[in-house]
């Protein structure tokens, strides 16, 4: 089982070692979806694609694939010098998996005779943790209808966009770059609206209030926290489609329950700690729950000042 995937993950192992890559594999797994787990310091988008291209190369040639058993790793070694093999784990007898005229590999997985049964094979993910890259792939019919797909969808962005496929790539870095003048310029206009703000008095606490709509949860999150000031207390709804987050902000009160008690009332949910809580509602309900948590905090900041004095 997976005959096919194990022999095209070889290839293509042996194609980034040639590359000049210093590269260690440190798992393989073999499902619906492949991963290798590989080791390495600087493994760039580029080195991967050549990587591919070579390893089809190999595929489309129809490379002979051989088996060979040694009574020990060094036997192996000594016949294949530039074997691949996870030394920690080899103590016995040394199966080596032959590609011909491209990698030898200790394994005892099952493979094809011949490369052209792998068909074809391509990247499907990438993701990386300091030096641990975990690269998702396929091989064979999966591979060639993945690549269909990702075809498809590089043809709907340069249709959406109404670039070429040249310009694609630019077009989007591009748009990536604005957007994120956008969400700094909007961070600090909302900063400055936060800033703004006029509070009312509740029993000699400062009480802020301000509604917002389709702003970055992240970005008012991000300001209330550099904006709320000791003894006050910043409540904001911000409205998005049908849902509208809510947020508490202050040292004065506990508003991880005051936020909880009017969530439950109006369908919402949410959490936080004693001095910040965030929660999501239906928009629709944002009136409501806005004037539940001012008369929540009202009757909390009372009780607290009446039983201090």
């Amino acid at each position: 089982m997976y005959e096919v995937e194990h022999t095209a993950e070889h290839i293509f192992m042996r194609s980034l070692q040639n590359l000049g890559k210093s590269v260690f594999v440190k798992k393989v797994e073999h499902g619906e979806i492949n991963k290798i787990y590989v080791e390495c310091n600087n493994l760039t988008l580029d080195d991967i694609y050549t990587a591919e291209c070579i390893t089809n190369e190999i595929i489309d040639a129809g490379r002979e694939v051989r088996e060979y058993v040694f009574n020990s790793l060094k036997e192996a070694k000594d016949r294949f010098p530039d074997l691949r093999a996870y030394e920690e784990r080899i103590s016995n007898k040394v199966r080596v998996v032959e590609i011909a005229d491209h990698d030898h590999a200790a394994c005892i997985k099952d493979h094809v005779r011949n490369t052209k049964e792998c068909e074809f094979f391509i990247i499907k993910h990438i993701s990386r943790e300091k030096n641990l890259y975990e690269i998702e792939f396929l091989a064979g019919n999966k591979a060639k209808k993945q690549a269909l797909e990702f075809g498809i969808t590089c043809l709907r962005l340069i249709d959406y966009l109404q670039v070429s496929m040249k310009t694609l790539e630019d077009t989007i870095k591009n748009m990536k770059q604005d957007l994120e003048l956008y969400k700094k310029s909007l961070a600090k206009l909302s900063r400055k609206v936060l800033e703004r703000i006029e509070p009312s008095i509740i029993d000699g606490i400062k009480f802020y209030s301000i509604r917002f709509e389709d702003l970055d949860d992240r970005i008012i999150m991000k300001q209330v926290r550099e904006v709320i000031k000791d003894n006050s207390i910043l409540l904001i709804s911000n409205k998005k489609g049908d849902r509208c987050t809510i947020i508490l902000a202050s040292d004065s009160i506990d508003c991880s329950s005051i936020l909880s008690n009017a969530l439950s009332r109006v369908g919402g949910k949410g959490g936080g700690k004693d001095t910040f809580a965030s929660g999501s509602i239906p928009a629709d309900r944002e009136d409501e729950c806005l004037r539940l948590l001012e008369e929540n905090i009202k009757t909390q900041i009372y009780k607290t000042n009446n039983s201090v004095t």
